[in-house]
């Protein structure tokens, strides 16, 4: 069992379309953004093991290097959500992103 967490730079639209169109790997209208390079980098220092369970991989970003700056698509299995969820929450906060879970189909809020 496993779920899929989306995290960008906040844009204008509906965040469920949004997330389905991220995971089709359409990303026009998504800002290009070093937060989220930053939080992705730093995703990929905490938790080294997650590169393969984070998207886009290398081989999309061979295509479109961009989109490293657009979003951070994360599958995590029960074990990882359940042992590192809050400290990404965490993370995706400090960066200023915008969260959407695929599996509950809806928008992760940060409260301030």
């Amino acid at each position: 069992m496993s779920s899929d967490f989306a995290f960008w730079k906040a844009v204008p639209g509906d965040l469920g379309e949004i997330y389905d169109k991220v995971c089709e790997g359409i990303t026009d209208g998504l800002l290009a953004s070093g937060d989220v390079l930053q939080f992705r980098g730093e995703l990929l220092r905490r938790f080294p093991e997650v590169k393969d369970e984070l998207e886009p991989g290398d081989f999309d970003l061979a295509d479109n290097p961009e989109d490293a700056e657009k979003y951070v698509l994360l599958t995590l299995s029960y074990g990882r959500l359940r042992d590192t969820f809050g400290e990404v929450l965490d993370l995706a906060k400090a960066h200023g992103l915008v969260g959407f879970s695929g599996v509950a189909g809806e928008p992760i809020f940060f409260e301030e």
